[in-house]
């Protein structure tokens, strides 16, 4: 797997982690789209993203998510994912395994989807 596809990918990661809408976003092309595991419909641009990530952020005063795994295939990057949160009304905390699939596209990150199966992961990825 190419680590410049890599790098960009942990750079998204990051800024959710930091909670830095900002960073996230240089990391998105501006036509990106986003495919939640919660949502009904793709999100469009970065106005859609943005909207889906203060939703987010607005839900749970602390989260973290630790990269368990990553494979790639051409400008494809799964990665599998354990998230921790907290949810800021209710204090539950919440932790999962998921998985993100990247598509790049000039340097940026194009698409993501989530899943909450390996295999519906992997067969998307293409193997």
């Amino acid at each position: 797997m190419p680590q410049e596809s890599f790098g960009i990918v942990e750079g998204l990661i990051d800024a959710w982690n930091r909670r830095d809408l900002s960073a996230a976003l240089e990391r998105m092309h501006p036509q990106c789209e986003v495919r939640p595991l919660e949502g009904t419909e793709t999100l469009h641009g970065h106005d859609g993203v943005a909207a889906a990530f203060e939703d987010w952020f607005d839900a749970f005063d602390k989260f973290t998510i630790h990269v368990e795994e990553v494979s790639a295939r051409g400008d494809r990057v799964l990665v599998k994912m354990r998230q921790r949160a907290r949810g800021k009304g209710s204090g539950l905390e919440i932790e999962g395994r998921f998985y993100q699939l990247f598509t790049l596209r000039d340097g940026k990150v194009f698409r993501f989807e989530e899943y909450s199966e390996a295999a519906d992961a992997l067969k998307a990825l293409g193997r």
